[in-house]
């Protein structure tokens, strides 16, 4: 597979952008006729530009950050194209992309998979399309972010939602109740984040569980059970809960769980986290988000200077819509651990703190 080069991807999406653009300039007496297609495309693009203080060792926020990550100049954090087909019986998504979070989060794939966002197909089982089958590359079940900043609420990710799966790859059974109100997965995975299947390393298994009795409140279960890597057994559950009263409100709280078995030794860790935003105006949305972190064993982070990753964050941030299209954001970061953790060229401190901003759009 050919690896896409990030300045090469960011120039091809732009000028589909400006294509789409240009093609939705029609005459408004023009009589256009109502086809739908089963096939749809989608782009996205997201730039951004961050700095630290202090100044993180090799211009790189810690190991945990792997969204937005890089420092010096603007970058091309995700770009990514995607195709999809929805029939009454099939359906399927195959995109690639390219930028520094593909960059770092994908770096243990095999180099023909290392611009794969999706690539999957699925069959209903019924003819109302309530239950289906899915084989393939999709995106992780676990958790309420995704790597698409802009259906994110805050700027960049949350620690929690770094450290855990972004894409899985596998086998999927879902469906729904006639309400539509249960939405339910039963997964079997290749592992942990892994697209290809390791002979050496058993099959996982996942489940998720999304109640949503209206539009203002939504409850997740999410869980993984199995080998997150050759010898290396994973338990771990994610639960949020997300209220949404009107439009301009919307609050999540989470809580994920974990226990680890490797060599003999048991390890654990957990993450509480605390999400909000507020919409101003149709223009501008404040966010805001409280975290922590605790995982002594370093289950999920590793230690720096002997020292275990055991954090709370804050970060608060303000986003101007400018058209439907187009948002632009900038946020102020802070995380704190418990003894000192943060490495530079110099020393290694207890404090750590980000400036974040970015530029994403939807073609």
């Amino acid at each position: 597979m050919l690896k896409i080069h990030p300045n090469k991807f960011l120039l091809c999406c732009l000028y589909l952008f400006l294509t789409h653009l240009s093609s939705a300039q029609v005459d408004s007496n023009q009589v256009i006729p109502n086809k739908s297609s089963p096939w749809k495309w989608s782009g996205y693009v997201e730039i951004y530009a961050t700095a630290a203080q202090p100044t993180p060792m090799r211009l790189r926020h810690p190991s945990f950050q792997y969204s937005y990550h890089k420092l010096g100049g603007v970058q091309l954090n995700l770009g990514m194209v995607e195709l999809g087909y929805q029939s009454k019986r099939i359906r399927g998504n195959l995109g690639f992309g390219a930028g520094t979070y593909m960059d770092r989060n994908l770096s243990g794939e095999s180099s023909g998979w290392k611009n794969t966002t999706q690539a999957n197909v699925g069959i209903a089982l019924d003819r109302q399309q309530r239950w289906w089958i899915d084989v393939g590359v999709f995106p992780s079940h676990i958790g309420a972010e995704s790597a698409v900043g802009m259906n994110c609420i805050n700027l960049s990710r949350s620690i929690v939602a770094d450290n855990s799966p972004y894409y899985e790859s596998g086998m999927k059974w879902s469906g729904q109740n006639k309400k539509k109100t249960i939405q339910f997965s039963l997964l079997m995975l290749n592992g942990w984040q892994r697209m290809r299947f390791l002979p050496e390393q058993s099959m996982a298994i996942g489940h998720q569980i999304v109640y949503q009795p209206n539009e203002k409140w939504l409850i997740n279960s999410s869980g993984f059970w199995g080998e997150a890597a050759p010898g290396t057994k994973r338990l771990y559950h994610n639960f949020y809960m997300q209220w949404q009263p009107d439009t301009c409100w919307r609050v999540l709280l989470g809580w994920d769980i974990g226990q680890q078995l490797q060599s003999g030794q048991q390890t654990n860790w957990q993450s509480p986290m605390i999400q909000a935003n507020w919409r101003w105006n149709r223009t501008f949305t404040l966010g805001a988000r409280a975290e922590y972190f605790y995982d002594p064993g370093a289950a999920l982070i590793p230690k720096n200077d002997g020292n275990s990753f055991q954090t709370w964050g804050a970060s608060l941030n303000i986003d101007w819509r400018v058209n439907a299209l187009l948002l632009w954001r900038a946020e102020y970061r802070y995380f704190q651990n418990r003894t000192p953790y943060f490495m530079t060229e110099t020393t290694t401190g207890r404090t750590y703190q980000a400036f974040n901003t970015s530029l994403s759009c939807w073609l």
